[in-house]
Order: structure tokens, then sequence, then C-alpha cells
């Protein structure tokens, strides 16, 4: 797992990472239903593209920025 970020009230993490066999580096969230429960199994945010990295969730969750390797930009993508 490559740069995660959680959400504020610890139910979310959202993180790029590159599967065993793959280069490409894709950008997965898992969710939990309280602080004391395991994290639940991850599910793709977008399909696949292996320039987005670094995610950052806004504290409502309600916005997540990456940085675009190819572009050397900061990408918002909606909820």
């Amino acid at each position: 797992m490559l740069e995660p970020s959680l959400s504020a009230d610890g139910l979310r993490v959202v993180f790029a990472t590159t599967l065993p066999g793959d280069a490409m580096t894709m950008l997965y969230y898992r969710d939990r239903a309280s602080l004391d429960a395991p994290f639940g199994p991850a599910m793709r945010l977008l399909p696949a593209r292996d320039a987005l990295f670094d995610p950052v969730l806004t504290e409502d969750c309600g916005r997540l920025y990456v940085r675009d390797a190819r572009l050397s930009s900061l990408l918002y993508l909606g909820q």
C-alpha cells in the first residue's frame, strides 16, 4: 500500500497500490463500520491508470485529490 489517506472519522482509507505482477498503480478504498471493526475488502476507485498517486481525502470525504505524474499536477476527483 502506497500513500494511504485516512478519513477524519477513521472509517475509510484511500490508497494507491501496485499489485504483484502488475506495473500499474491503481487507487483503491476500504471501509469499516466502526473504529473497532476491520476494514473490508479493497474496492477500486477508478479504471486502471498508472499515473495517479498520493490520494488525499478531505475531512468530510466529499473530495479526493490525487497527483498525476504525467501532468505534474494535482487533480480533484468528486465523491
